[in-house]
């Protein structure tokens, strides 16, 4: 080899190495992830861009600890509803979605975060001049009150296979379930503590909460069945080490339920 050829290949060598501090990688070099929005408060905000909520933060979180990784998530916009998130991931590849409930069938379809992100639990809500209190499922199957639940949701699936059978799933929303309530429409609506006692905080309707606690579980951070392994397995680690680290239990605190 030349002489000029050995002087030729150490400054190309030096000229690639700046070239990559300046810039890292390309835009073909990046990965990018959709993460999908829920009309479900607390759990997402989209009217306050310094208050996302609690899925909402997680995701700005987890953009941050991403991007220096070449990955890329990008946080949807716009409320999607839950049946159409379900099939976004069973149909995508590069999806997420925060605040999910497992099941085995969803674990047929979806992969989970290695560690849930935080637990919740399923209470009704009533109109203050209900003064019944069911302390089980079988007081509810075994009344004639008519239990109004969110469509699609975990909640739903969890009273139709317990056996209750006088159930309203047309709302789409807790917003219209509790006004359904305070109108009479029906008697109680179901849905976890987290969203319910978040609205029922904000609201002037006249309706209680009931004090029992008829199952707790945990929301998982819910991936594409078809994301690529290596890709799935990056952004797990983050939301693993967000959980050990505690920044998961900060951000739940702000959006913690009171019951009164």
């Amino acid at each position: 080899m030349s002489v000029g050829h050995r002087m030729v290949l150490p400054f190309f060598a030096v000229f690639l190495s700046l070239f990559k501090l300046v810039f890292p990688a390309s835009a073909a070099d990046r990965a990018e992830v959709i993460a999908l929005v829920q009309k479900s408060a607390p759990k997402y905000f989209l009217a306050d861009p310094a208050n996302k909520g609690l899925c909402g933060d997680i995701y700005e979180e987890l953009k941050k600890r991403l991007s220096g990784q070449n990955i890329d998530l990008k946080i949807n916009q716009h409320f999607t509803p839950i049946k159409r998130i379900l099939e976004t991931l069973k149909t995508g590849t590069n999806t997420l979605f925060c605040g999910a409930s497992r099941d085995p069938e969803r674990e047929k379809v979806f992969l989970f975060s290695s560690e849930p992100l935080y637990e919740v639990s399923n209470i009704l809500v009533t109109h203050r001049q209900n003064s019944e209190n069911p302390s089980s499922i079988e007081d509810l199957i075994n009344s004639d009150a008519t239990v109004g639940t969110y469509f699609g949701t975990g909640s739903s699936e969890f009273l139709k296979k317990a056996g209750v059978e006088r159930i309203n799933e047309r709302f789409q929303s807790v917003a219209k379930g509790l006004q359904s309530v305070a109108s009479g429409e029906i008697d109680y609506f179901f849905y976890h503590d987290l969203g319910l006692l978040y609205s029922l905080s904000r609201s002037n309707l006249s309706l209680r909460p009931v004090p029992t606690k008829f199952r707790s579980y945990n929301h998982w951070m819910m991936y594409s069945g078809k994301m690529a392994p290596d890709l799935q397995k990056k952004v797990d680690l983050e939301v693993s080490r967000m959980i050990n680290e505690g920044v998961i239990e900060g951000i739940r605190k702000r959006y913690e339920p009171r019951q009164d």
